[in-house]
């Protein structure tokens, strides 16, 4: 039989004790900790970077920091050149795309599949991909919504740097 004595019972005190210390802080300083994590992630994945410099003849320190300008160096680039032309290109997609230029290209589409594959009915694709799009979204929103949601991802990725 298992007796309950004041040692045990004291130490399942201290024990819950300290754990509830440590969920505590771990819920407070969760930004924190997620920024801690990265940042191990990031050194492990650029240490044998630094380690083949070292061993080249570098100075460890100099090596660092050579490594870290030039990934930040490479993060600056992407973000000013890369991600404003790829969200241009999605807000003139997004501008393009109404219902009739979705039912012309399915109407291709479909005429291919008609083609290839003499069993299908007619208007098969273009009938239940349109009613589909317009129980979805009304017709003048599409564009609109897809605007949006480009807007709100360039918006975060703007202050998030």
């Amino acid at each position: 039989m298992n007796n309950l004595t004041l040692e045990k019972v004291v130490k399942f005190v201290i024990g819950s004790a300290g754990f509830a210390v440590v969920g505590l802080l771990l819920y407070n300083y969760s930004n924190l900790l997620t920024y801690a994590i990265i940042a191990m992630i990031i050194s492990y994945i650029l240490d044998p970077i630094v380690n083949r410099m070292q061993f080249a003849g570098m100075n460890r320190t100099v090596a660092i920091t050579l490594t870290l300008s030039s990934v930040i160096l490479l993060l600056v680039w992407v973000s000013t050149t890369v991600i404003p032309i790829i969200a241009n290109q999605m807000v003139q997609l997004a501008s393009q795309l109404n219902i009739e230029t979705i039912r012309n290209i399915l109407n291709q589409v479909e005429q291919r599949l008609t083609q290839n594959f003499t069993y299908l009915p007619e208007d098969i694709l273009i009938d239940n991909v349109t009613r589909i799009l317009e129980d979805l979204f009304d017709a003048g929103e599409l564009p609109t919504a897809i605007s949006n949601i480009i807007g709100l991802f360039t918006n975060l990725f703007r202050r998030f740097w």
